[in-house]
């Protein structure tokens, strides 16, 4: 069994916040991980688990929608206290098969850019999964995995009344094609995912939203051994989660919510009315280019931009956004397992022309805002 983990400092000041929140933020964070493999006449069996650990403070990490997915747990619940969150990834493999809490399968993202910008399509979800190889670096993947925490909610009203509910968790289908080459690899995969109303519908009970998602990585040996550009696309009707799920941004609201300093707008699979269910769409593009200056020095910039597009001239009027971001850093490694990683980063959110701002007279919304980022992690790993 090997035993291993990360211990890291994280810390990061934004010119825009919002009242009641921290320009300033930091955290401190152990993850401790076991790795336990053993070849069988079935294949490799595997058992993993990692628990992280972290304290933290500032908004980014406990807005009002995290302590309801029970990733940020606070003494009274207000943005500007200290925090302390939990997570875990854990699963056993035996051959091709995975049961447990990893990755999703179609995770696409900016691998450098995951604290400050958009990172792409979610993170770890409970799943079933096999992998069938094809010899040569080629593999296909299909899962189930349940998207609880992927799921954005049904925005509107139905005969009940319900609003802005996660109705049902019946689980995502996954078939991912992928590939690792010399030059690089590649992944596309695609996603059905379930979109039920809150409330009852006179005419619909439910939708079948999907997502598609792609990335490929170039190796590029011309500029230096361990030099490579990532990009990303992601696409899906019903499904924002698979394609916007891992945006990281000054959170707002309850758990369809999102935004920017004083911009709120909302995350939604889709809009309900009394007798009809319309799945929003989302799109996802980003990349990121690395350059291996030295043997201790990685130096990286990268960007991404996110669309969601709302149906309702009413609803996407107030949830219809934008989202810009880019971002450049380095990465020293001086000695092996040690990184100090500084970084500065520029996003913006807005909505479409026209929408009007609301708010209470001490925090009103607007309708688009931007923020200018400087931060700097120190880990180690062991």
């Amino acid at each position: 069994m090997k035993i291993g983990g990360t211990a890291a400092f994280h810390t990061y000041g934004a010119t825009t916040y919002r009242q009641g929140t921290d320009a300033l933020n930091s955290q401190a964070a152990l993850t401790v991980s076991l790795d336990a493999r053993n070849q069988t006449e079935y294949g490799l069996l595997r058992s993993f688990a990692a628990l992280t650990v972290a304290r933290s403070s500032g908004s980014d990490d406990n807005s009002g929608s995290q302590p309801r997915r029970g990733q940020w747990f606070t003494g009274n619940g207000g943005y500007n206290n200290l925090q302390t969150g939990f997570n875990t990834v854990a699963f056993v493999q035996l051959g091709g098969l995975t049961f447990g809490r990893l990755n999703t399968v179609a995770l696409v993202g900016n691998p450098l850019l995951l604290h400050t910008t958009l990172g792409g399509s979610g993170g770890p979800v409970n799943q079933i999964s096999y992998t069938q190889s094809f010899g040569g670096g080629v593999s296909a993947t299909l899962a189930v995995e349940d998207a609880a925490e992927l799921r954005n909610g049904v925005s509107g009203s139905g005969a009940n009344g319900t609003v802005d509910a996660i109705p049902n968790n019946i689980p995502d289908v996954v078939l991912s094609l992928d590939a690792a080459q010399s030059w690089g690899t590649f992944k596309l995969a695609g996603v059905y995912h379930n979109v039920a109303p809150a409330g009852r519908l006179t005419t619909a009970n439910s939708e079948i939203g999907y997502a598609l998602v792609s990335q490929v990585k170039v190796n590029l040996p011309m500029l230096s051994a361990g030099s490579a550009i990532n990009v990303f696309g992601a696409y899906d009707k019903g499904a924002s989660g698979r394609t916007l799920g891992a945006t990281a941004t000054d959170t707002i609201g309850d758990n369809t919510s999102m935004g920017i300093g004083d911009v709120n707008t909302g995350l939604v699979d889709a809009v309900q009315t009394p007798t009809d269910l319309k799945l929003a769409t989302h799109w996802a593009l980003g990349g990121t280019l690395n350059y291996q200056a030295t043997k201790e020095v990685n130096t990286y910039v990268g960007g991404a931009y996110g669309k969601q597009d709302v149906p309702g001239a009413n609803t996407g009027a107030t949830t219809d956004f934008t989202y810009y971001t880019v971002g450049l850093g380095a990465i020293w490694s001086p000695v092996a397992g040690f990184t100090v990683n500084p970084e500065v980063a520029y996003r913006k959110l807005e909505k479409p022309a026209g929408t009007t701002n609301v708010g209470t007279s001490d925090n009103v919304y607007k309708r688009s805002d931007d923020q200018y980022i400087v931060r700097l992690r120190v880990a180690r790993s062991f």
